[in-house]
């Protein structure tokens, strides 16, 4: 209900052709972001098939908060690289290219924070933490909303500003999730395991590259339409 308000305000607000290539840039970026949750995925399956003692949960978390910013710096250098090339080539009218090339930047800082969000969301389900889940999940909800209804107000570029939003609603969210696992577990450094990283990294790539592929070529498919 809250995603069909917000997206008739944002469609008001922006106008079609922002919102088209609000759309377009969203649905490129989104390949990643199925990505990143498959990723989430494996994490999660990982910490329940190793849950045996809070020592091991331990190292897993902390290995997997290293290897997603491995991660998350792999990707965001291969998105700026694409991104200097596809945003050229895409059909947008030559006066908004500029808001698009901002909007695109603000998307690729969008995923790499959500990168960062993996390990924190994957400790909680594996430790069936829902109930903590499902705040975070209606406070990113709230902000959402709260930042889409102020849009209304804003006279600026739509299309950046909404980007910038979502940006910040992904860094609040972040900070939360890595607060609330804090009540439960602690960072130490001291626990880096390269055995772990490697068996972890492994086991993501597996099991996230078969959910990737179809996805790639339905989205694909847009980017060639337009």
């Amino acid at each position: 209900i809250v995603s069909l308000y917000t997206t008739r305000i944002l469609y008001n607000e922006m106008g079609a052709v922002d919102y088209g290539i609000f759309g377009l840039i969203l649905g490129i970026t989104t390949l990643v972001n199925i990505f990143t949750n498959s990723f989430n995925n494996s994490f999660q399956r990982f910490f329940n098939i190793n849950y045996q003692c809070d020592t091991t949960t331990e190292k897993i978390y902390l290995n997997s908060i290293v290897l997603s910013f491995i991660f998350a710096f792999i990707i965001i250098f291969l998105l700026f690289a694409l991104d200097v090339y596809l945003i050229e080539k895409l059909n947008i009218p030559p006066n908004r290219l500029e808001s698009a090339k901002y909007f695109s930047y603000l998307c690729i800082a969008n995923i790499f924070f959500s990168i960062l969000k993996i390990p924190f969301i994957s400790y909680l389900s594996a430790s069936l933490k829902i109930n903590l889940i499902v705040i975070s999940s209606i406070v990113e909800t709230l902000l959402k909303l709260i930042f889409t209804i102020i849009l209304i107000y804003i006279s600026y570029d739509n299309l950046v500003v909404y980007g910038f939003f979502i940006l910040v609603v992904t860094i609040i969210i972040l900070l939360i999730n890595y607060f609330l696992v804090k009540k439960f577990i602690s960072l130490n450094f001291e626990r880096l395991d390269r055995d772990i990283i490697i068996d972890l990294f492994k086991f993501s790539l597996t099991n996230s590259v078969g959910n990737f592929t179809p996805i790639v070529n339905q989205q694909a498919l847009s980017v060639e339409v337009n």
